[in-house]
């Protein structure tokens, strides 16, 4: 570790390219690793990033908002469109030109270091070209997989892909596993299910648990008025509050469902949801539930969310209890405990022991359990008492979510792969 701290106060960075594939419309990439990889700097480490994306937009008009956005945080972000069509062979097409463009990238891109795929297809173009590219620049970067979940489980879950493919993509997806020289993973019990359920050998210490984060500018104290005017449309006094989009693995009528329970336990409560998603879902629910008049859905920037939060008491995190789920760690919880504001979750979470007193865990939805949150959200409804006894309480879950720790977290594994290239240098 010493040879580590000369070369970080020496002022050089280590270069990280970062690959990934998004959708040109989603903000998700903009909001939660922007920060995270500027924030890298601090700890000596520059990221670029080669974003592949399934958009049929034209590439002349692909995102210039994302691509502004990363040019301030002074992030190089190099874009390649790859469109699923009907025509296998336009796609195969797509996919060789993403192949070229990465590969010319890659073998001119001076002293890169780190090499950091998300999901597989970014892996799969990624191995290739890093196979590829050692004829042409010698040894190549050091082979980074962010797991982030159990994609592969998910789209079979939700039968988007069949049990065949399923199975050949889940070989490939451990060959590659097994090749990485680091895994980044959110949750403990990934590490052993991927170890459990791998057609290669893995070895443990390859993984590193990394945490999501929010920015810390936009918090702010519970101690500030709760309702801001002009927000309040129900007249409710309290408010449970939904952040992020309305797929169907949140359990959204699971959720209506709770906020109707609650109501009919006589809580005095609303139902806020701030999504970028088409809310058609929401309202169709709420009015087949009967509790259309009970809620209101918000469109804003990431950097307004605790904005509307401010006004809330609680803040619901559901996922379905299925395997892929187990290694998740949801941001929603970044975006409520921040805010200072307790969640109600249902899922297959793996939450900290130091904050779990923030957070009721739903274990099914039967009357004792429903029972037992619902006189949990009584206790919070009284905000004069939980303000002033609580608020102080989120000082470290505040920590724990900021970028800052997880830009430490990413450090950590790249830190490993130094201090195992300068372990090897020694001997």
């Amino acid at each position: 570790m010493i040879k580590l701290n000369k070369y970080i106060d020496s002022g050089e960075l280590k270069e990280v390219l970062f690959v990934f594939w998004d959708s040109d419309e989603t903000n998700y990439f903009r909001s939660l690793f922007s920060p995270i990889f500027e924030e890298l700097r601090v700890f000596g480490f520059s990221v670029d990033m080669f974003r592949i994306t399934w958009s049929t937009a034209p590439q002349n008009k692909l995102n210039r908002n994302s691509k502004s956005h990363h040019r301030t945080l002074g992030l190089d972000i190099q874009q390649n469109v790859f469109p699923f069509r009907k025509s296998l062979f336009r796609s195969l097409i797509s996919f060789f030109g993403a192949f070229i463009t990465f590969l010319h990238y890659l073998n001119f891109k001076k002293g890169l270091n780190f090499v950091m795929v998300r999901s597989l297809l970014p892996s799969v173009l990624t191995y290739i070209v890093l196979t590829m590219s050692n004829f042409f620049r010698g040894p190549r970067p050091v082979f980074i997989y962010d797991t982030d979940g159990f994609p592969l489980e998910e789209m079979y879950e939700e039968r988007r892909i069949g049990r065949p493919f399923y199975i050949i993509l889940s070989f490939l997806e451990s060959y590659l596993l097994a090749r990485a020289d680091v895994i980044l993973v959110r949750t403990k019990v990934s590490i052993d299910i991927h170890l459990l359920r791998s057609r290669y050998s893995l070895d443990r210490g390859k993984f590193v648990v990394i945490r999501n984060g929010r920015s810390k500018a936009n918090l702010s104290s519970r101690i500030q008025p709760r309702f801001k005017d002009g927000l309040k449309k129900t007249g409710a006094s309290s408010t449970v509050a939904y952040v992020g989009s309305l797929g169907a693995q949140y359990c959204l009528e699971e959720m209506v469902l709770t906020v109707k329970y609650l109501i009919r336990q006589g809580l005095d409560i609303d139902f806020l949801i701030i999504t970028k998603s088409d809310p058609s879902i929401i309202f169709d629910l709420a009015t087949r539930h009967y509790i259309e008049e009970y809620v209101r859905v918000v469109a804003c920037d990431e950097s307004n969310v605790q904005y509307f939060l401010q006004e809330c008491t609680v803040g619901i995190c559901y996922r379905h209890h299925k395997p892929s789920m187990r290694g998740v760690m949801p941001i929603k919880f970044a975006d409520y405990l921040q805010s200072g504001l307790p969640v109600i979750a249902f899922g297959p979470f793996e939450i900290p022991a130091s904050f779990s007193s923030k957070i009721f865990q739903l274990n099914s939805f039967n009357p004792r359990c429903l029972e037992k949150m619902a006189s949990w959200i009584r206790g919070l409804v009284d905000s004069k008492t939980y303000s002033e006894e609580n608020c102080t309480d989120f000082t470290e879950i505040q920590e724990y979510f900021s970028v800052e720790s997880a830009a430490e977290s990413y450090a950590s594994a790249f830190n490993r792969c130094l201090f195992r290239e300068s372990r090897s240098g020694d001997i």
